[in-house]
């Protein structure tokens, strides 16, 4: 697989498919753009999903009205199994209507393999993840995608709860612009899954210039069965004070609640995560209960302006978090990580934090002062590094 290839599948090369809709199930809750085509069609057995109602198949769901662009698209769906991933069964998940000799095909197969097969007349392309690990009752997020370069199709990519699985290339093609499936098959006897929030897009730079790994990372946030959201008062990952500082700036960002576990929705951290041009930043509606004391931008970046204090809120998907905000003068120090690091490091970086029991290491740790204060000579300064669960450090000053 060649860097020029993999680049294609993760930005989408293809035409812009301006003219074809973006196209959702009746069940689907979510706004994937401003206007929006629904398919026609029996929407099933109505249960919860992952927002809102989703749909419990006994048999398959024929929703007709499909339009995809040839050139270039993405099938997206979260599905809840009933089912173990390495159940050694066979269980349909989608299918399209066959068209011209070619039809896709997702399906979970008796190897614990998540398999979306492409068939055309010439040959078939398989993309395959290993969904082994899944456990009964736990939803994942499903995308299959196909791109274009030059006219040409090149790729099948296949992406599970964010991750890009496989991206085989497409030699015999993928769809006949000729003749295109105008029918889409969600379940079938052997499903046994509730499927929820089915969004078809036939334009790959509708999140802008990062393609297709911006939409399925956008259609993630505005889909994902969080049940709850908090304020992330660490959104760049290094310790830093609940408190602002008038007169300065500090960064907030977001956390949603994913079954027993909490996950970052945006990112800060541009230099080592990229995932930040395209994270939920733009779902998310900040605001202070008091602009004199500060204010907020839509990004979470907070401005503080005098001493006080305020509420700050982040509103989502129809939750709301809130965090009682304490402005401190400037004439008050705060001290402020910013990075900690423990010598000699060890050839292997990632194991540079993992000091054995009595070892003795020397660490350095650069720090920001927000305030003037002046320190008499002589002054000492007594700071303690305190192991967290995790093995790093946090700063005690």
């Amino acid at each position: 697989m060649t860097t020029a290839f993999l680049l294609t599948v993760l930005y989408g090369m293809g035409q812009a498919g301006a003219s074809y809709p973006v196209q959702v199930a009746p069940f689907t809750d979510a706004a994937p753009a401003k206007e929006v085509v629904r398919l026609s069609g029996d929407a099933g057995t109505a249960v919860p999903g992952t927002f809102g109602k989703g749909t419990a198949p006994r048999s398959a769901v024929r929703l007709d009205g499909l339009r995809l662009n040839p050139s270039e698209g993405l099938i997206h769906f979260w599905v809840k199994p009933l089912w173990n991933g390495n159940d050694g069964k066979r269980h349909r998940l989608l299918m399209t209507e066959r068209a011209g000799g070619r039809q896709l095909v997702v399906e979970k197969a008796a190897n614990g393999l998540l398999r979306a097969e492409l068939t055309t007349p010439t040959g078939m392309t398989v993309a395959r993840a290993d969904v082994s690990q899944w456990r009964a009752n736990e939803w994942h997020q499903v995308v299959v995608g196909w791109v274009s370069h030059n006219g040409r199709p090149v790729g099948l990519p296949l992406w599970v709860d964010r991750w890009a699985k496989d991206g085989p290339v497409t030699p015999h093609g993928v769809w006949d612009a000729a003749e295109m499936p105008s029918a889409l098959f969600l379940g079938d006897e052997t499903s046994e899954a509730v499927f929820d929030e089915l969004i078809i897009r036939p334009d790959l730079k509708a999140e802008g210039p990062y393609g297709m790994v911006a939409c399925v990372y956008r259609d993630y946030f505005r889909t994902t069965p969080y049940s709850a959201v908090q304020i992330d008062l660490e959104p760049t990952r290094v310790p830093s004070d609940r408190r602002a500082v008038a007169g300065c700036e500090k960064q907030f960002g977001l956390l949603g609640r994913l079954g027993s576990r909490w996950e970052p929705m945006v990112e800060n951290v541009v230099r080592y995560s990229q995932w930040a041009y395209f994270d939920a930043k733009p779902l998310i509606r900040w605001s202070t209960d008091n602009s004199a004391i500060a204010t907020v931008d839509g990004n979470g970046r907070l401005k503080a302006l005098k001493p006080g204090t305020c509420t700050l809120t982040a509103e989502f998907r129809g939750m709301r978090a809130k965090y009682r905000l304490q402005v401190l003068p400037q004439e008050m120090p705060d001290l402020g990580a910013i990075c900690i690091e423990l010598h000699p490091r060890y050839r292997n970086d990632a194991m540079k934090n993992r000091i054995a029991r009595g070892e003795e290491a020397t660490a350095r740790v650069r720090l920001g002062n927000f305030g003037p204060a002046e320190v008499p000579a002589g002054t000492v300064v007594r700071l303690s590094l305190i192991p967290d669960s995790l093995r790093n450090y946090r700063l005690d000053p």
